[in-house]
């Protein structure tokens, strides 16, 4: 995967957004995040009731996509909570003819709406 560097931004009320990487010691903070996103907006793929992977599958899993050169997970967090997350990967990259298309997925939590934090994603 694709490494971003840290970097940081202040909201108007003082609290402080990293911008990094998503690491498998995210987890746990990361399946939160995903149980979240469905109680604060139907624009997204995850839906009330969902079922996730545990944390050591979804540990495992964002392992894998680390090691993976065509996917990049960036997460937004504040005091270590997953508050943010975006996804790009390749569509197919074994495909000869189609490897310069892409598809990507964005969430925030609805209390962090109207930030930036999306624009800075």
């Amino acid at each position: 995967m694709a490494k971003l560097e840290s970097s940081t931004i202040s909201l108007k009320d003082g609290r402080k957004i990293i911008f990094r990487s998503i690491s498998p010691e995210d987890a746990e903070s990361y399946l939160k995040f995903r149980h979240q996103v469905p109680h604060d907006s139907t624009h997204t793929m995850q839906y009330v009731g969902m079922e996730f992977p545990s944390v050591e599958e979804t540990a495992k899993r964002l392992q894998a996509q680390q090691d993976d050169k065509v996917i990049l997970n960036i997460g937004a967090f504040d005091s270590g909570k997953v508050i943010g997350y975006l996804n790009f990967r390749m569509q197919n990259p074994e495909h000869p003819w189609v490897q310069h298309l892409g598809q990507f997925g964005m969430m925030v939590l609805k209390e962090y709406w109207g930030h930036g934090i999306g624009k800075k994603l």
